[in-house]
């Protein structure tokens, strides 16, 4: 909705749960009380930014369509972040792995896509925003203000401050410079007293260089990211609060709060928001149904990532979004400093200067890929040059080892692209379910059973092959096979969980080997499944179930952190069914008394050598499965191999020729 723009800034208790959403009005009147002068009709930077925005928004050609490819360093919003974890040793001091997820699902989210996209109005998807031309990523800092390599993680031990991320004296002790930085600061409680989730800065507010220090946003642990001391299934939070920083109001305006007619009268500067007096959902259980919302005379947009519907966020409109571009390319808060080629060097890479090989704005001493001008552009790990799998996760830990899993054309992979994503008995599934790697990876939450069309008879050779990791422990983890899409199930396998399961012909507990230990890795199951069950299989299921409800609480409305709630996360990756005697067809020959490689434990060279045949390609993977790198060796009976850049231990060597292939063990000293 876009009228004109009111400023009625109300301080708004909600008194429905301890536990409050966004602490943004609060805050916002409260920097209002303490500095006039930041009040819109006193700010210039304010008066600045608004009338870039619509002169930014007005010109077409900043939206043109693009050569959509890998990110490209000073064109798309490449965005250096430091995460402060403020903590006294409590939950609040949630692990890198946890900051590491949190940062996934904001790209994730920003790209225009969502793991509660089918809570999504129709009438809503034409709207629908994402940086999918000029992409935003915002990736954690490699390099630290003073050049100190760095994980992006800045941990401090501050039993005052943890309790107090409101205190602007906070911010002032453990900034990064908000230039080069996007500063978030993670703490037990992000409002001092108060049950709030966070707040954020919009630019003209910091803009100052005397407030710079106060620039980022502040967040309660509970509502941050995805991890087993949230608070239900705010998941997407994160993005909510990143929305203020990059200029985007609550959707009635930040007019105090939500709920009131007075609302439908206020606007927040966007033209495809409807107006609305605001909404409010805290659990999914209580989605009331999609399109099933209207206020204000009109159909709401209910999962408006800046509404209070923090459960079932799950989009920006096409103003919203807009308007946040308007704000990256604006210099109120320095925020177009972010992303500029330079200090992406800096803060990402640790060089400025020096020869380009690949002409890829990287200079090749600090260029992980100095040949490859896209780099890796699926985040693997590998240079695309070199990629076996482009695309796709480069593994290789299923039981053909001449092939990596996702791209193996002997035992392919379920591509959940091509699937229907089914729900698993109604009475059961309430939850979610998302896509990732290219395809490749099942995720599903919140109470999820999900499924998809099988149809494969299982015979006593069949083998279920796949990679299972969890983010948060719910009740049960399943993975099993039906014919009805109702429970029972022909046969389940439990992988994780807290819930007591008996065994029995139905439920298998043989593979109940996910640990807490091992939450946010991944974990390879081989599951011979045809000595459990043969006959048909119509469909295969995937379950992240939790039913139960709990609350922890300290000082009065002070959530840490630990309570159970109906979320539970899976993930299913390279998911595979195949007969074991397809291993034994000739696209996998044995070159093994035929092939040699000497010395071996190798310490910087080896050679490879074949007797009366010609070799073409050489891949070594370490002993998680990992790539580590290819050699393409041309039609050649023989090859010195250099290794010298790799670690001791134990490799895996894949020889391919053009009639077979053979693994070779490879000890590097």
């Amino acid at each position: 909705m876009k009228k004109t723009l009111l400023f009625l800034f109300i301080v708004f208790v909600h008194g429905m749960y301890a536990q409050e959403h966004c602490g943004q009005d609060s805050y916002q009147q409260r920097i209002y009380d303490e500095d006039p002068t930041l009040r819109p009709e006193n700010n210039l930077a304010y008066q600045k930014l608004e009338q870039f925005t619509e002169a930014f928004i007005s010109d077409d050609s900043n939206f043109e369509s693009r050569d959509i490819g890998d990110l490209t360093i000073g064109t798309d919003y490449i965005i250096p972040v430091v995460v402060h974890v403020i903590h006294n040793n409590g939950p609040e001091n949630i692990s890198d792995k946890a900051v590491e997820r949190s940062i996934e699902m904001l790209n994730t989210f920003y790209a225009g896509k969502s793991a509660f996209d089918g809570n999504i109005d129709s009438d809503f998807l034409p709207v629908r925003g994402g940086f999918t031309n000029k992409k935003l990523k915002f990736v954690l800092a490699k390099f630290d203000p003073s050049g100190n390599p760095t994980n992006g993680i800045d941990r401090q031990v501050d039993a005052y401050y943890t309790l107090r991320g409101d205190d602007n004296a906070m911010r002032q002790t453990y900034h990064w410079p908000r230039a080069n930085y996007f500063n978030i600061y993670v703490v037990r409680q992000a409002v001092d007293g108060s049950g709030t989730s966070g707040f954020a800065t919009f630019p003209p507010d910091v803009d100052s260089p005397s407030n710079a220090y106060k620039d980022g946003h502040v967040m309660s642990a509970w509502a941050y990211g995805e991890h087993d001391q949230m608070w239900q299934t705010w998941y997407h939070n994160l993005a909510h609060e990143v929305g203020h920083w990059l200029n985007v109001y609550h959707i009635w305006a930040n007019a105090g709060g939500n709920g009131s007619n007075v609302y439908c009268n206020q606007d927040d500067s966007v033209s495809d928001t409807p107006n609305t007096k605001g909404n409010n959902l805290q659990d999914l259980d209580d989605f009331p149904g999609v399109g099933a919302v209207s206020n204000c005379g009109s159909k709401d947009n209910f999962t408006n990532m800046m509404d209070y519907t923090s459960s079932t966020y799950a989009m920006f409109t096409n103003g919203q979004k807009a308007r946040m571009e308007a704000a990256l390319n604006s210099s109120v808060a320095d925020r177009n400093n972010l992303w500029s080629v330079n200090n992406v060097l800096t803060t990402l890479y640790g060089c400025t200067t020096g020869l380009d090989s690949d002409n890829d704005s990287i200079p090749d001493a600090c260029d992980d890929c100095p040949n490859d001008i896209n780099n890796d552009s699926d985040g693997d790990g590998v240079c695309d040059s070199q990629d076996m799998c482009n695309g796709y996760p480069d593994v290789n830990l299923d039981a053909n080892p001449a092939s990596m899993d996702s791209c193996d054309t002997l035992l392919p992979i379920m591509d959940f692209n091509s699937q229907t994503i089914l729900t698993y008995d109604p009475a059961q599934d309430k939850g979610v379910s998302d896509v990732y790697d290219n395809g490749a990876t099942l995720y599903v939450s919140v109470n999820a059973w999900k499924s998809i069309a099988l149809n494969y008879t299982i015979t006593a050779n069949t083998v279920l092959e796949f990679d299972f990791k969890s983010t948060i422990e719910g009740e049960v983890h399943y993975i099993g096979i039906d014919d009805d899409l109702a429970l029972d199930p022909v046969l389940a396998f439990k992988l994780f969980g807290t819930q007591n399961v008996t065994a029995s012909g139905i439920y298998n507990l043989d593979y109940e080997t996910y640990t807490d230990g091992d939450l946010y890795d991944y974990k390879h199951y081989s599951i011979p499944i045809g000595t459990f069950y043969t006959g048909n299989a119509p469909y295969l299921f995937f379950a992240a179930d939790n039913d139960s409800f709990n609350e922890t609480w300290n000082s009065g409305n002070n959530y840490p952190g630990g309570g159970s709630y109906n979320d539970g996360t899976s993930f299913f990756r390279n998911v595979k069914i195949y007969e074991s005697t397809t291993l034994s067809t000739p696209e996998v020959g044995d070159l093994s008394s035929v092939v040699s490689i000497y010395p071996n434990p190798v310490d910087d060279t080896f050679t490879i050598a074949a007797k009366n045949r010609q070799l073409s390609k050489l891949a070594i993977y370490d002993i998680n499965g990992r790539f580590v790198k290819v050699i393409e060796i041309s039609d050649k009976e023989s090859e010195t191999i250099s290794v010298g850049e790799l670690s001791s231990g134990v490799y895996f060597t894949v020889i391919e020729s053009n009639q077979a292939t053979v693994v070779k063990k490879l000890i590097k000293l």
